[in-house]
């Protein structure tokens, strides 16, 4: 269940910052928070990840789907504090180094 989903503006930055178990049960909610995070006009959106206490394939597709939004609007996209569990998930699939800011054609080659 993700608990919480915030969006914090502060000039150029958006932070959107999550809470909870990110799953396929809650990936919609983080997709529409994405988009409305999207949707503030900052030139850089950050997802805060600290109080994320679970994540699977579905929280990272939702996650990606938001890299490749943010792309497509030149706006900046960055995760903060990410739990070092989830962050060896984003590894072992290869989706981390997408997400942390390398270009889609280098991350999946």
């Amino acid at each position: 269940m993700l608990t919480s989903a915030t969006v914090q503006t502060h000039t150029a930055t958006a932070v959107l910052s999550i809470a909870g178990d990110v799953d396929v049960a809650v990936a919609p909610e983080l997709r529409a928070a994405i988009d409305q995070a999207l949707g503030l006009g900052a030139g850089t959106l950050v997802i805060d990840m600290t109080q994320v206490t679970f994540l699977d394939s579905s929280g990272i597709a939702a996650l990606v789907r938001g890299r490749v939004a943010a792309e497509a609007l030149a706006i900046g996209f960055q995760l903060r504090n990410v739990p070092p569990f989830i962050r060896r998930v984003l590894e072992i699939t290869g989706s981390l180094a997408y997400l942390e800011g390398a270009a889609a054609d280098s991350a999946i080659a």
